[in-house]
């Protein structure tokens, strides 16, 4: 299966994170193969699990949980538009071509889910289930309205805080065929210059 990650960012930046390995490990510690180190996300945050017919998405007991689509999961299959929130940090899941074009700062809205933001996890549900959830309305071309779920939340207006701006990619280790990913996060102070 041809999966890939989109790192969407409030300021309208995306980056593509492909899904090569059929077992990607998410978190803050070092061998994890997308590593955020950002004291919100757990050592072992969450697992993505890809073979040829779906992706999974599964929660590793981390502390402030994994959110797609805004809802707290314990463990799901995903489907192509999927919002997948961890920490602070909003992925948009692309299987081949779904979905096509969208707006980057619309999805990072859509799916961020701010510390605190869900109550409880929810069971494991299919790909039919997340998509009715809302989750694929990220495939719609920017500025078209959409309905809300009535089993979604409602969205919060986007308000940037310190947590939501400032990160950008640093480094993408190419040695090998893993998707290895390491994201930094800095402060939101005009004053200091980035790294």
């Amino acid at each position: 299966m041809d999966a890939t990650l989109i790192l969407v960012r409030p300021d309208g930046k995306s980056q593509e994170v492909p899904l090569k390995k059929p077992r990607i490990v998410v978190g803050r510690q070092e061998d994890c193969q997308i590593r955020i180190p950002e004291g919100s996300v757990s050592r072992q945050h969450c697992e993505f699990r890809v073979n040829d017919t779906q992706v999974v998405l599964k929660d590793l007991g981390s502390s402030n949980g994994t959110f797609c689509n805004r809802r707290r999961i314990t463990q799901t299959e995903l489907a192509p538009g999927d919002l997948i929130s961890v920490g602070p940090c909003v992925f948009v899941l692309r299987v081949g071509a779904e979905p096509g074009a969208f707006d980057p700062a619309d999805a990072f809205k859509r799916g961020h889910v701010p510390p605190g933001g869900a109550a409880k996890p929810t069971k494991p549900a299919g790909a039919a289930a997340v998509a009715s959830s809302g989750g694929v309305a990220v495939a719609r071309p920017a500025g078209k309205p959409h309905g809300k779920s009535p089993d979604q939340p409602p969205a919060k207006p986007a308000k940037p805080g310190p947590d939501d701006e400032g990160f950008d990619p640093l480094a993408t280790d190419t040695n090998d065929s893993s998707s290895e990913f390491d994201f930094d996060f800095l402060a939101d102070d005009k004053d200091e210059p980035k790294l």
